[in-house]
């Protein structure tokens, strides 16, 4: 069973791919004919700026269906 969500699948299978922005920190769809949509903002309390990367790698991987 794949851990990728429905919606994420359907749009992989349209040709998006998920990135996450390490100076934004923001997750983003890209479609390679130009289309670009943000996704979610990661944020945290606490925890260092590596950790909060590291979910949003790991939110991107989850999204593209790649595993943890």
């Amino acid at each position: 069973m794949s851990r990728q969500p429905e919606v994420a699948r359907r749009l992989s299978e349209d040709g998006w791919i998920f990135v996450y922005e390490t100076d934004t920190k923001f997750v983003g769809a890209y479609h390679p004919a130009g289309g670009k949509k943000t996704i979610v903002e990661v944020v945290a309390r606490t925890g260092s700026r590596a950790e909060v990367d590291e979910i949003g790698m790991k939110i991107a991987a989850m999204l593209n269906g790649l595993p943890p």
